[in-house]
């Protein structure tokens, strides 16, 4: 199994989540690419899936994940499709919500994407010495995205 992962990131906090989605995978045994969004790739459907991650910014996800949905919707709509966004900076439940729906109006304009899974963790704000991702709940979301008919016999 072969999964891409692209990323949007300003200052580095969404592509190391990416990377560590991607490590996650590598564990589970199935093989992993992580790339910038802003990379032109000639093909991605010789990929099983795609992790789009990207931040927040006042309720846009970052440009270069935004820029990735739009110029391969036609083969996203085709094939399955995970999205994480880094959003909030207070670990707080109702922190969350405003960001899911953000998210989701996003993720709206693409209504030929379906995403198997979409999910909001917190974000990172490096002025303010903040940063609440969930180092855990990445790995097992991240899990969750390679079949456990792709795990290696150890």
């Amino acid at each position: 199994m072969k999964i891409l992962v692209i990323y949007g990131s300003r200052k580095g906090s969404t592509r190391e989540v990416a990377e560590e989605v991607a490590a996650e995978i590598v564990r589970r045994g199935a093989e992993a690419l992580v790339v910038d969004g802003d990379e032109k790739l000639t093909d991605i459907k010789g990929y099983d899936a795609v992790v789009i991650g990207g931040a927040l910014y006042a309720g846009r996800l970052h440009k270069s994940a935004r820029r990735f949905l739009k110029r391969y919707q036609q083969e996203l709509a085709q094939m399955r499709v995970y999205v994480f966004a880094l959003g909030p900076r207070r670990d707080e439940p109702e922190a969350f919500d405003r960001p899911k729906q953000q998210l989701a109006a996003v993720l709206a304009k693409y209504p030929g994407i379906k995403p198997i899974a979409a999910t909001i963790f917190g974000g990172v704000d490096a002025k303010s010495d903040v940063d609440i991702r969930d180092w855990a709940a990445i790995r097992a979301w991240a899990r969750d995205l390679v079949p456990s008919s792709t795990l290696l016999d150890l």
